[in-house]
């Protein structure tokens, strides 16, 4: 994908942003899903304030919502361009799938689903509980997870949601490249979901690393990046 002015092409390189959100019926309490529903187009703005500073980055945005079980949300599991991302209200009920919605996740990450000459995408767990599915597919999930390439370069990123989320497990999905906050309070969600991810895109479009044929990572000279520059203090 390209633009081109002046007779110049500007190729674009694909930055993804995975948000995997908790729509379980704990997440009615306390105006938890509330918030989290006022976080995404909160955030959706945000990024679009990144995107028209930066001519050559494309975000295309990708969410699976888990309750008993996971699936895509609002756009299909091919996703949807930033430009063109209209946000859909979650309503809360059942369970817990994580497992099933990290399994969802490396199946994107697979490296031939993911975009050519991509940046690291930035993978975004919103959870308010404990994971409802069997501990061993948890346990395999992450295993998956941390076996997959682009899992393992992702900035894997989570937002727990209260005191009584499962800490230990949920920050078994945070890598190197992420970090865990925690919103004891609903009203910190907002910022907190807007905040992570936008820096994390911002870091993650100055990467300079993309995998090979092979799926393995290889790292491109600084003469060869064409990554961004930005302050996420800017955006806030």
């Amino acid at each position: 994908m390209g633009t081109m002015g002046e007779g110049v092409i500007t190729v674009k390189r694909t930055l993804t942003v995975f948000f995997l959100l908790d729509k379980s019926s704990s997440m009615s309490d306390g105006g938890k899903i509330d918030r989290l529903n006022d976080a995404i187009p909160v955030t959706i703005e945000a990024l679009k304030q990144v995107l028209d500073g930066n001519p050559n980055l494309r975000i295309k945005m990708k969410v699976i919502a888990f309750s008993d079980e996971a699936d895509f949300y609002v756009c299909s599991s091919g996703g949807e361009d930033l430009e063109n991302f209209n946000w859909k209200p979650l309503i809360p009920n059942g369970g817990t799938s994580t497992a099933q919605a990290i399994q969802l996740l490396c199946d994107q990450l697979d490296f031939e689903k993911m975009p050519k000459r991509g940046y690291p995408p930035v993978c975004v767990l919103v959870s308010d509980g404990y994971c409802t599915d069997s501990s061993s597919s948890y346990d395999a999930a992450i295993q998956r997870l941390d076996k997959e390439p682009w899992g393992r370069k992702a900035a894997r990123i989570v937002v727990s949601i209260g005191n009584d989320c499962d800490e230990t497990s949920l920050k078994r999905f945070v890598n190197k490249h992420g970090q865990y906050i925690n919103c004891n309070d609903a009203r910190q969600i907002v910022d907190s979901i807007k905040l992570v991810t936008v820096t994390a895109t911002i870091t993650a479009s100055e990467s300079k690393d993309t995998p090979n044929t092979d799926g393995a990572i290889e790292s491109k000279t600084e003469d060869e990046s064409d990554g961004i520059s930005a302050d996420p203090d800017a955006l806030f």
